[in-house]
Parts: C-alpha cells; structure tokens; sequence
C-alpha cells in the first residue's frame, strides 16, 4: 500500500481557501471612491429635487384641505403665509400664529375664519400648521391669503403663481416647482421641474 496521508475533502477546501490581499483592498475601495465622486452629484440633485415635490405637494393637500374644511363646516377657511405658525407650542388650538406677507417656506396655517376678514384673530382656531422651511424657498407673486367660502370658492383672490425652488437655486439645476392657483382657487402643481434661472 501506499503511505500517502488521506485528507478529508473539509480539510482540503480549508487550506486551498485563501484572503484577499492588501493590493485586491486597495482596488476595490479605489473603484468605491470613484463611484461616489460620480454619484454623490447627481444624488445631492434629486434629494433637492424630492424636497421641492414633497413640499409643493405639501401645500397642494394644504389647500385641498382649506376647501373641504369651508365646505364641511359651511363657512370661510383660510390657507395663508405665516411667518409664525408654531407660535404657541404644537397645540394648534393654543396657536397664535397670523397671516404675513411673507414667502410660504417661512411656514403657512389653514384657520377657521369666524369673522370673514382674512386675518386670523386669536380666537379662531387653527387647523393645520404648515413647518417653517430653510432648504427651499416658495415666493408668491403676492401676499397669500387663499379663503374658500362655504361653497369651496376662492372669496376675493386674484389668480396666483406660487415658485418653488431649493435653496440655493444654482443656475441651470433642476429644482424649481411652479404651483398655479386660479382666480376661483383651483391649485395645481406644474408637473414639470423646471430649472434654476
């Protein structure tokens, strides 16, 4: 017979088994680095992007929201800029938030509108709260003050275009939103992103 030593199939896959070597490292996180230079821009984009849609839709449902709560409650609701809608805590009750000529990215309120002046008064109350925003800027062409009476009509609105754009809004990058609002206060989102000036 012959001495050869026999070696179980385990064993032998164990010794035939080896790690990858300093250079096989080396490369693999060398690819790894180049792959996030190149995609970290175009990810960066469509964060800028998404935050744009998100809150666009954000103030589309906002409005939504007005104009079914008017017609539920047959009376005027009002969607407005605030610059400050959290005064007051998290509470919207206890909220002393008031309209502003401000841009809705500094934050907005939808209120019941108990004596029709568009203004809200401290006592009426506050539906919905709208977070102050600094990743993105949403200007209107005017002051907003969007009231929906117990019909769900706009009472005394001028048609409106709401832009809004991330913050900084670099030339030529794709993060802009436009949201129209109709003289009967319709809102709609433009679905397509339009680029920086």
């Amino acid at each position: 017979m012959d001495n050869a030593v026999c070696i179980p199939d385990r064993l032998r896959s164990l010794r035939s088994a080896r790690g990858v070597t300093v250079i096989e490292l080396l490369m693999t996180l060398a690819i790894l680095a180049i792959l996030v230079v190149i995609g970290l821009p175009s990810m960066q984009e469509t964060f800028r992007t998404n935050r744009v849609s998100a809150f666009s839709n954000e103030l589309l449902a906002a409005a939504a929201y007005a104009r079914s709560e008017a017609i539920r409650r047959a009376g005027e609701v009002v969607l407005c800029a605030s610059p400050d809608p959290t005064s007051g805590g998290s509470d919207p009750a206890a909220n002393g938030a008031s309209c502003a000529g401000v841009a809705l990215n500094r934050g907005w309120i939808v209120f019941v509108d108990e004596d029709r002046d568009g203004q809200r008064q401290a006592s009426e109350p506050v539906l919905r709260v709208g977070e102050r925003r600094t990743d993105l800027v949403a200007a209107a062409g005017s002051d907003f003050v969007l009231r929906y009476d117990r019909l769900g009509r706009a009472v005394a609105f001028t048609a409106d275009t709401i832009d809004v754009r991330s913050a900084p809004c670099e030339s030529g990058r794709p993060a802009r939103r436009l949201i129209g609002v109709s003289a009967i206060g319709r809102v709609s989102v433009d679905p397509t992103i339009r680029f920086c000036p």
